[in-house]
């Protein structure tokens, strides 16, 4: 594990997360950062009520599935780059209107939510994850704003000569 690997896994948060994965398609609904990794894995994540940064054991505790994404082609430079752009959210106030967007998204099979964003402020988890790797010229294949944990999980599949995609859980 190296920091700006990324951790998707089901949420606990009960019908948010079951809302999150059914849109989606997916066993996934919550997207995290690893921004360091000793002495012990730290993670950013964005998660209701704000975005935070906690050890990796308290953000998966009691989470099922787990995947771990190592992006295989990154240098230490774009590294540490994607992790000072996640890092720039740090204690922003978390968006159920952003997951709204992202969730209209996926229902339309469109993007016209997303690109007319009301609420740039205040990320969802998936999109900090994105728009940290969008500082440093990489996507997932959809637009940082309204990219879902779903279509990193997808695009990381889809392109494993760049991502390396373990189940930790």
């Amino acid at each position: 594990m190296q920091a700006s690997d990324i951790l998707l896994m089901k949420g606990n948060s009960g019908w948010a997360s079951d809302l999150v994965t059914w849109v989606g398609n997916s066993d996934v609904s919550h997207a995290v950062l690893v921004i360091c990794t000793e002495p012990v894995p730290i993670i950013i994540e964005s998660i209701n009520p704000r975005v935070r940064t906690v050890p990796l054991d308290v953000a998966i505790q009691d989470h099922t599935p787990v995947y771990l994404l190592k992006n295989k082609q990154l240098t230490p430079a774009q590294r540490e780059c994607i992790v000072r752009a996640a890092l720039k959210w740090s204690t922003r106030d978390y968006s159920f209107h952003q997951c709204a967007i992202a969730a209209i998204d996926e229902l339309t099979q469109s993007r016209w939510a997303s690109q007319h964003q009301l609420f740039p402020e205040a990320p969802m988890c998936s999109w900090l994850v994105a728009e940290a790797y969008k500082e440093n010229g990489l996507d997932f294949g959809e637009p940082a704003a309204g990219t879902g944990p779903w279509d990193i999980k997808k695009f990381a599949l889809a392109h494993p000569q760049f991502y390396e995609v373990l189940r930790l859980r």
